[in-house]
């Protein structure tokens, strides 16, 4: 499935890298409403390989946006219908705590014009601590979640000429 996932909290980040050489050193870096970023292609070799990097982190800990406020309003709102909280939105005292951190790096290299190879590599942490507390009935309610997720890949690509190519690729 393609990377428009429709009005939910949660969804797949689609992570491409591009394969093409980049034949100059180029790199950016940016700031929005829920996290930075920083990216860099770097050739090398004689224009034979280039590295590629970014990361991304989010900033809700010292700069709580609107964006991650409704966030996490439509988070906690799901959480206080379905459980058994009794007391109004009012009653309620709520404290919580989001972060994520990605990075991803990899090598091209491209030793001929008929063979393009790839190792590449990312990991991803997210972190949510979440703390409800009612007022009246001086009831606490806490959750915390830390996601750690690493993978690899590993592809060559041989193009034997007139439209016919060749593609191994590992993923773990």
């Amino acid at each position: 499935f393609g990377a428009p996932y429709g009005n939910r909290v949660s969804g797949v980040v689609d992570m491409r890298s591009g394969d093409p050489l980049q034949t100059t050193p180029l790199a950016g870096a940016g700031f929005n409403l829920t996290h930075g970023y920083a990216y860099t292609k770097i050739p090398f070799a004689q224009q034979k390989a280039q590295f590629i990097a970014s990361v991304r982190r989010s900033h809700n800990d010292f700069w709580r946006t609107p964006t991650f406020a409704e966030y996490t309003r439509r988070v906690q709102r799901g959480s206080i219908i379905t459980e058994d909280l009794t007391g109004r939105a009012q009653d309620l005292r709520i404290e919580d705590d989001f972060q994520f951190v990605d990075a991803h790096a990899k090598i091209g290299f491209r030793p001929n014009p008929q063979n393009d190879i790839a190792v590449a590599g990312f990991i991803t942490t997210n972190q949510f601590q979440d703390s409800i507390f009612n007022i009246l009935s001086t009831r606490r309610r806490r959750d915390t979640l830390r996601l750690t997720n690493v993978g690899s890949s590993l592809k060559w690509k041989h193009n034997w000429g007139k439209g016919w190519a060749t593609t191994l690729k590992g993923v773990y």
